[in-house]
């Protein structure tokens, strides 16, 4: 199997920018990411609707996210990924929520899942769904504004999006009321520095052991994964 969306995904923006006559993109993962914690600092995001406002109007957050997409480790995390959800019986429709710039969503389509891309209204969802189109991938897009109700589906998937929120707790509510038989994460609470060139202040700093325990308190056992860096799986009891 071709793994495209991945590697393409600069390609796919800089066709996507054109396209929105979008000029000054450097394509840097440290340079975009410095631009988009600047942005945050100086917007100063401090509840729910202001944090929902940054990701939707953020430029230099969209680069960001698909400069890391094209990174080596983005692509063997979600291989990983794809080899834990394939273990567990009965997956079939996959909602992947904080489906960012949508590569996760065209991967584990290809693979034959039903995928259900969820994300708040904005640029990078205007681009995850040019990009659906662009490889023609039936994956249905919802628009979240981490409250808006989860379809039903088997398995929630949100990789490094919880800490992005500013109640990571009303945001688990709306995944349960979809009442999932799994949850699949990963977070980054509280992770400020990343590969030691630091510029996240958008991660809160919530604390993960709490987040673990409110999800096991819904019914949802985490399961041990014999793996190194492993995601954190909940299946419901």
């Amino acid at each position: 199997m071709e793994k495209i969306y991945h590697k393409n995904v600069i390609e796919d923006l800089k066709e996507f920018n054109k396209f929105m006559g979008i000029k000054k993109m450097e394509f840097d993962w440290k340079k975009s990411n410095e631009s988009a914690a600047k942005d945050w600092n100086k917007k100063k995001p401090k509840d729910e609707d202001s944090f929902i406002k940054y990701y939707e109007e953020s430029k230099d957050y969209i680069e960001a996210m698909a400069t890391y997409n094209a990174m080596g480790k983005k692509l063997r995390l979600i291989e990983k990924i794809a080899k834990v959800i394939a273990d567990i019986p009965g997956i079939k429709t996959i909602v992947d929520y904080g489906c960012g710039v949508g590569s996760d969503s065209l991967h584990l389509n290809q693979l034959g899942y039903k995928v259900i891309a969820m994300d708040v209204q904005g640029l990078a969802l205007v681009f995850a769904k040019g990009r659906f189109q662009k490889y023609g991938a039936k994956i249905k897009i919802v628009e979240s504004n981490y409250k808006s109700k989860i379809p039903k589906c088997d398995l929630i998937l949100s990789l490094d999006t919880l800490e992005h929120v500013f109640d990571p707790y009303k945001t688990l509510d709306t995944m349960f009321a979809a009442k999932p038989k799994a949850i699949l994460l990963t977070t980054a609470f509280g992770v400020h520095d990343h590969d030691n060139q630091g510029g996240i202040p958008m991660h809160t700093d919530h604390k993960v052991n709490k987040v673990e325990k409110y999800i096991e308190s819904r019914g949802y056992k985490k399961q041990k994964l014999t793996m190194a860096f492993p995601p954190r799986l909940f299946i419901k009891q």
